[in-house]
């Protein structure tokens, strides 16, 4: 469970720091040279490769410190207009075990 923890400090810390710079580039190298993908764009591959929100908020998987650090994610996510029906079902259902994180998930939807 630690590693999970930390894995979620360091992918908060990039998606603030995406929020922050929503417009600004980073390079991809790829075998036809260099190509610029904005470094939100490149979160969101990232996110969806590894399943990242499912292993937050799938139900079998939640712990209250992973969704107290899912918010920079979250607002990722929902800036980008990244988030599906079935996604948010899973949070909901997940979110609604802990009341506390329910209000915390409504400030992190507010912003």
């Amino acid at each position: 469970m630690e590693r999970r923890i930390d894995g979620a400090r360091l992918i908060e810390a990039v998606s603030k720091q995406a929020m922050m710079n929503v417009n600004a580039s980073t390079v991809a190298k790829s075998s036809d040279g260099a190509q610029a993908i904005s470094l939100t764009q490149l979160l969101l591959d990232k996110l969806r490769e590894h399943n990242i929100l499912e292993q937050y908020y799938r139900k079998d998987l939640v712990h209250g410190q992973l969704i107290k650090r899912s918010g920079g994610v979250l607002q990722v996510l929902s800036s980008q207009q990244a988030l599906s029906e079935e996604q948010l079902n899973m949070i909901w259902t997940s979110v609604d075990q802990y009341e506390d994180m329910r209000y915390e998930f409504y400030a992190i939807l507010k912003d």
